[in-house]
């Protein structure tokens, strides 16, 4: 007795079943399976309701017995019970958290997907010097919006040689152009001779 703790429940029966010894009311049965593993000296551990039970086979003065122990774990239950309900309500608020700042950053990246749209739609021809201003802290937005600023720069600088190039050619193309207009016009004053109408031929050509 005295080598028993007082809240252990101890119960020992021999190879037939018969009860040996018992330490408190200790109502367990062990199952045809369970013997199997006794009889091959292996501890079993199982749960009963709130009691959990320790199957152990030994010798005794060369008998084959077996000691049953069980401990009420009720109050590790409740325990186990606290913890759970910890465990999900932080894990639902943790969830919450989540969410939240998942819409939080899915709306702002709808909001600046919107404004970059907007904005690029203000862009014409006439318009290249318009850009997108907007800065959201975001580094993959604010790089995409540097990107297409970028890119504007480049498509304006290109429309302002095209313009350039167009107005060169244009005054490239007026001075010889007018003055293939001048010489005609000048021939057709009066009539002329076969080869004053052919110089004039060869200049125009030239002009050409």
């Amino acid at each position: 007795e005295e080598l028993v703790p007082k809240t252990l429940l101890v119960k020992i029966i021999d190879k037939n079943g018969v009860t040996v010894y018992q330490k408190k009311e200790f109502n367990i049965n062990i199952a045809q399976e369970d013997w199997k593993k006794i009889y091959i000296n292996k501890k079993i551990y199982k749960t009963v309701g709130n009691i959990r039970v320790l199957i152990h086979p030994f010798n005794f003065y060369g008998k084959q017995n077996v000691i049953i122990l069980g401990s009420d774990i009720q109050h590790l239950n409740k325990i186990f019970a606290k913890v759970t309900i910890t465990f999900f309500v932080i894990m639902f608020f943790i969830l919450g958290v989540s969410l939240f700042s998942s819409i939080l950053i899915i709306n702002g990246i709808l909001k600046a997907i919107k404004t970059i749209s907007d904005s690029s739609k203000k862009i014409e021809r006439n318009n290249l010097k318009h850009r997108i201003e907007n800065i959201y802290n975001t580094n993959e937005i604010d790089e995409l919006i540097l990107t297409l600023n970028e890119m504007l720069g480049r498509i304006e600088n290109g429309f302002e040689k095209i313009a350039q190039f167009s107005s060169d050619v244009s005054h490239e193309l007026k001075t010889p152009l007018a003055s293939i207009k001048g010489m005609i016009e000048v021939e057709l004053t009066s009539n002329r001779s076969i080869n004053e109408y052919r110089e004039t031929m060869i200049k125009v050509l030239e002009e050409a």
